[in-house]
């Protein structure tokens, strides 16, 4: 299933994994990328509200998206997660 989404593309983000061992900061495990992503959310009695949605991605796609923070964007995606979820329509 694919769905898209829409919104204020606020930031694009790479962080990597790290500890601290005696106060110096070692970087552990590969590098994550991810967008961040300000949507309309519209709430069970209809009212809309901003909500930060996080958005997982690869290095290449990431250097697509990065130049176009602080725009209205939209992102095609799939879902995954571990647990069921609920898919509502909206007007």
């Amino acid at each position: 299933m694919q769905v898209i989404l829409k919104g204020l593309l606020f930031e694009a983000n790479k962080s990597v994994p790290t500890i601290n061992k005696n106060s110096e900061i070692i970087e552990v495990g590969h590098p994550t990328y991810s967008l961040y992503l300000e949507v309309d959310s519209v709430k069970s009695n209809g009212s809309i509200e901003k909500e930060m949605c996080k958005i997982r991605l690869n290095e290449k796609m990431m250097e697509k998206y990065k130049v176009l923070e602080g725009k209205e964007v939209e992102i095609p995606c799939t879902l995954f997660s571990h647990h069921p979820i609920a898919i509502f329509a909206v007007e």
